[in-house]
């Protein structure tokens, strides 16, 4: 919808160039394929992954990639099919307005400085001055409540300054904001009418407190802010942590704005979990987003001294129906751990006619390999390197629990040694140097993350085509299938933690207890259980 002067009235406001540009997400730099169209009764640009959720994927015309810093809209819209065909819709209006404002008005003004997501954009005043636009609050109110914390509060605004004539939101102090406003006073009156007066206020009362819910206070200091809080906290947290635990903040913050953690109260938590049930997410996950509030909460005022005594609400969770067994990943029996292997080396095998490199596909047997002698995780393979090799033991030193652990070789992995002198895991990271990304020289290493991730769908999408369709069936599975392999030889629940590293469940014994890594008796345990285990 492009904006149209001539349809604006003279005496409510004389000019308005909106370029209101929002984020919430970080910038995707690599292009989007086009999503494949299976869903074909959902709207354009909505799609259904194979999990069960719903997205948002729409390439950003290429005239406004430089403008907008990014080449593709990919955003989450949740599980619930309802909620997902909604804001799907309106965000295709959205961006609809802002590329034909784009094509059509002095927007086009160089932001090279400009690097955030953009959600969307509105041109609420374009409609005709209609000096009954204050009977629309609660409708308007609930259009806009779908919508990010950010845009949500322009839109109220916008509206603010329509309906009552109050300008004291406009404009909104934000540095990942842009708006050039010229407002003329509104011709706006509280009615004469005693009942419409006092629908009046209540109606302007309740869009001020929705707009304050949004907006932090301005005396505030914004390094207390949750998601300034999260930043810090999960910036010493691997990657992969780091964005689930930021990624759940952001699910609170979109609904109720970025405040101090004293602003959640019990009511407005309770909210919050009510938000995620209607959205369909699963009880676990919702106990999951809860215990990362918690931790924040327990850490914030450790950190700040203006959050001491802070305390989080007691929150009832929803019920969970299933147990841990029922939701784990699951070992592979003796005969499917034999079809595996089959599978992997016709697939990545010296004779396979894989796309990927010879060194790649010897890289990806190998770790299999080693994750199942060894219980670690995928990402934890790729630190390996020549020096992770000492004597008979290997030294595994990035874990998810930043506790370094110390395991016997196994003589099932007698050529590790040699492929990590010889390269390994590290020549496939340093491969990434000269890799070719959207044209170009990537320049840098490949980060075992990323490598992990590769290595984790190539795995998944093999043993589906080969006929392992059970979705807890994945490369973790190794883990489950080496302690599945440990308990047949009644190995103790001490000796399998020491292969693969937990710690839980030691209590205060593990300030007198001696790793078994760290003893020759233990070393010799572990070895014997290890070297006992066939596979195939």
């Amino acid at each position: 919808m492009g904006l149209r002067q001539d349809r604006l009235p003279k005496k409510a406001i004389s000019t308005i160039h909106l370029g209101i540009l929002y984020h919430t997400l970080p910038i995707h730099e690599a292009s989007l394929p086009a999503p494949r169209r299976v869903n074909t009764d959902l709207p354009r640009h909505v799609t259904k992954t194979p999990k069960g959720a719903y997205k948002y994927q729409r390439r950003v015309p290429l005239e406004l990639q430089a403008f907008l810093g990014r080449t593709v809209w990919d955003l989450s819209l949740g599980s619930d099919p309802t909620v997902a065909v909604r804001r799907g819709l309106a965000l295709t209006d959205e961006h609809n307005a802002l590329i034909d404002r784009f094509k059509t008005s002095e927007a086009r003004v160089d932001h090279n400085d400009f690097r955030r997501t953009v959600v969307g954009t509105f041109e609420m005043a374009t409609r005709d001055y209609d000096a009954q636009e204050w009977r629309r609050t609660p409708e308007t109110m609930k259009q806009v409540r779908s919508l990010p914390a950010r845009a949500e509060r322009d839109r109220l605004a916008v509206f603010a300054a329509q309906a009552f004539g109050d300008g004291s939101y406009m404009p909104v102090e934000d540095p990942g904001l842009t708006m050039i406003l010229t407002l003329e006073p509104q011709p706006l009156q509280r009615p004469t009418d005693p009942t419409d007066a006092m629908i009046w206020d209540a109606y302007h009362a309740a869009l001020a407190a929705r707009i304050a819910e949004l907006v932090p206070d301005t005396r505030v200091d914004t390094s207390l802010c949750i998601e300034e809080l999260m930043s810090v906290y999960a910036a010493a947290k691997q990657p992969k942590t780091r964005v689930a635990y930021e990624g759940k903040i952001r699910r609170l913050t979109a609904a109720q704005g970025n405040h101090p953690p004293d602003y959640y109260t019990k009511a407005r938590l309770q909210n919050h979990r009510d938000m995620l049930v209607a959205e369909g997410v699963q009880p676990q996950s919702i106990a999951k987003h809860f215990e990362t509030l918690k931790t924040l909460w327990r850490w914030a005022p450790r950190e700040k001294e203006a959050l001491a005594g802070l305390t989080f609400p007691d929150i009832v969770m929803p019920d969970i129906t299933t147990t841990v067994e029922d939701t784990r990943w699951q070992a592979f029996d003796d005969d499917q751990i034999k079809h595996v292997w089959k599978l992997l080396n016709e697939a990545w095998g010296p004779n396979s006619k894989s796309g990927l490199s010879p060194s790649r596909r010897a890289a990806f047997l190998m770790g299999f390999r080693v994750l199942l002698y060894t219980g670690m995780r995928p990402v934890e393979l790729f630190y390996l390197g020549p020096d992770s090799v000492k004597g008979d033991a290997l030294h595994i030193k990035k874990t998810k629990t930043k506790a370094a652990r110390r395991i016997p070789l196994a003589k099932h992995l007698s050529d590790l040694p040699a492929f990590l002198a010889g390269g390994g895991f590290v020549r496939e990271l340093e491969a990434g140097r000269t890799a070719i990304r959207q044209g170009k020289v990537y320049g840098q290493p490949t980060k075992p993350d990323s490598l992990a991730r590769a290595f984790t769908s190539q795995f998944t999408d093999i043993i589906r085509a080969g006929g392992l369709t059970n979705d807890r069936h994945v490369l973790y599975s190794t883990k489950d299938t080496l302690i599945d392999r440990l308990q047949r030889q009644s190995a103790t629940d001490d000796l399998m933690r020491g292969i693969i590293g937990h710690t839980g469940g030691q209590g205060k014994l593990r300030h007198y207890k001696t790793p078994l890594g760290q003893t020759p008796d233990g070393m010799a345990q572990m070895r014997k259980a290890l070297e006992s285990i066939r596979y195939w």
